[in-house]
């Protein structure tokens, strides 16, 4: 029995394509190999489909789509250039950012022709609209209708889901409670989880072979060619077209977070297993990391003790981050950068001051009253509810205190910060209503974004940065990954967070992450289908 046991475990596997990996990339790759032809197999670490993506608002950017031409606005692929060169901050590879732009619409009308509804958002504008040029009012993002969970039949236990409801409403559209009695009911899937579930559905339906639970040993090279995969438990997967690296970032990783973010104290908002599994065995057979210097994907979160451990990293950057009536301070009691938007705090948190030899930023805290409390709530409950364990106390000296905060300083900062809520503009850092309509903005004054802090009790939560990866693999406007001298390894792709993103560079703009996954899964398969 011990010896057929072995023998099933060292058999080899022939296959066309091996994708590790079933988030959106992933399965995007898998989807298309399948439509060219091609027998594909995708190993994945976990129990569970949709890594990432899942917990992601599942949002898709796509520039100059027939789509976009239909709505109010002209789009161009100039127009796009011009905001992919702002967005980007230096950081792009140009050969990337054209293959995203000039690609993506065909990629989307591939996957929509394959079962996956994805369809624009008009009132959800760029990021920065009115700011950059090329910014466009609506329209380039698109967003996937409820899925029924009914259709995935078995293997809806396997579709990984976050906590709580939220992901039961489409992006944007509050999720009252007869909306959240009908989403159990019907056991509506949307956002991220929701783009999952189609490219799943879509690739069962084209007989792509998904197992779960499979941990990857290394890549498999033949006559300097990678031709397949060795898995942890002895299998081997042959590809005689070639292996897509899907497997996500390395945000989970100490190591390789530290080296690609220069953040102190940075803490991961992803799974354990998003730890580079891909880039140390792309490594391995000699392929390059780039890395995106300043990336600005930052994030301020905070511990939720009511989250499983291990995915107990809540990040606040549309809710409370942007919320009235709060401010972020450092332990100085100083504001350090405009609450209303997280990437134009990203480059504060990582000032250094030099005659301390310690983060000047790290570690911060929101500090807020109780009209906060009133408006938004805080952490995973509704307006009016503070978790017990947060901080508080009946006046700002107490707190800072509690909190570990110079009180003194905390004082004047909140009196004059109170002065630019009642004259409804910040004079330090310009923070008001943004044209991202994903950010809460309940303020009732002449500035939505604004809110004096003057009602007791008052809170503090201590924050710590988490990084959305930028770095990552080099690889090429085909998703070919490339060895130091930038030269494609035969038989290798990588999409996803697993490549590097010098086509968007330090930028973040909503939509472009799976934008990306999707259009270089596409050209992943076609480059190595022919």
């Amino acid at each position: 029995m011990i010896g057929a046991l072995r023998i099933i475990l060292r058999a080899v596997v022939t296959t066309d394509v091996v994708v590790i990996g079933a988030g959106f990339g992933g399965l995007a790759a898998a989807i298309a190999a399948a439509e060219f032809g091609l027998r594909t197999v995708v190993l994945e670490r976990t129990a569970t489909v949709g890594g990432s993506t899942s917990h992601s608002y599942g949002g898709v950017w796509v520039a100059n789509s027939g789509a976009v031409r239909g709505l109010k606005q002209r789009d161009s692929r100039a127009a796009a250039l011009r905001y992919m060169e702002y967005v980007g901050g230096g950081q792009t590879d140009p050969e990337r950012v054209s293959a995203y732009i000039d690609n993506a619409p065909r990629a989307l009308a591939f996957y929509q022709h394959a079962g996956i509804r994805l369809a624009p958002t008009p009132s959800l504008p760029d990021h920065f609209y009115g700011i950059a040029d090329g910014a466009m009012p609506d329209g380039r993002h698109f967003d996937v209708a409820p899925f029924p969970g009914r259709e995935l039949r078995s293997w809806r236990e396997s579709l990984e889901t976050p906590a709580g409801d939220g992901w039961r409403a489409p992006l944007g559209r509050p999720l009252s409670d007869d909306l959240r009695a009908r989403a159990r009911t019907r056991d509506e899937i949307c956002q991220g989880a929701g783009l999952v579930a189609y490219a799943l559905r879509s690739a069962l339906d084209r007989n792509v072979e998904i197992l779960l639970k499979v941990g990857m040993e290394r890549l498999l090279m033949r006559k300097g060619r990678v031709v397949g995969v060795r898995t942890a438990d002895g299998r081997e997967f042959s590809a005689k077209r070639g292996v897509v690296i899907a497997s996500g970032g390395f945000e989970s990783d100490t190591a390789l977070s530290a080296m690609a973010e220069n953040l102190p104290l940075t803490r991961s908002v992803h799974a354990p297993t998003i730890a580079g599994d891909g880039f140390r065995m792309a490594a391995d057979v000699g392929a390059s990391f780039r890395i995106i210097h300043n990336n600005l994907a930052v994030l301020l979160a905070y511990d939720e003790p009511a989250l499983p451990p291990g995915r107990n990293v809540r990040v606040i950057a549309n809710k409370e981050l942007v919320a009235p009536h709060g401010i972020i301070v450092n332990l100085a009691g100083e504001r350090f950068g405009n609450e209303g938007s997280f990437q134009q705090l990203a480059g504060a948190l990582r000032a250094f001051d030099g005659a301390t030899r310690q983060p000047r930023n790290l570690p911060c805290r929101l500090v807020f009253d109780r009209q906060f409390v009133e408006r938004n709530g805080f952490g995973l409950g509704g307006p009016g509810t503070v978790p017990d364990w947060v901080v508080r106390a009946d006046s700002l000296d107490e707190l800072a205190v509690a909190a570990g905060i110079d009180a003194t300083n905390l004082a004047a900062t909140v009196a004059r910060f109170n002065g630019f809520a009642a004259a409804g503009v910040d004079r330090d850092f310009a923070r008001g209503e943004s044209g991202w309509k994903l950010a809460q903005l309940t303020g009732v004054g002449p500035n939505p974004g604004l809110g004096t802090l003057e009602k007791p009790p008052f809170f503090a939560v201590p924050l710590t940065p988490t990084a959305m990866g930028a770095s990552g693999l080099a690889a090429d406007r085909s998703a070919r990954v490339l060895d130091w001298w930038d030269v494609p390894i035969p038989g290798l792709y990588a999409v996803g967070n697993a490549a590097a993103h010098d086509e968007y560079g330090v930028g973040y703009q909503a939509g472009q992450s799976l934008g990306s996954a999707m259009t270089f899964a596409f050209l992943a398969v076609e480059a190595l289908a022919a």
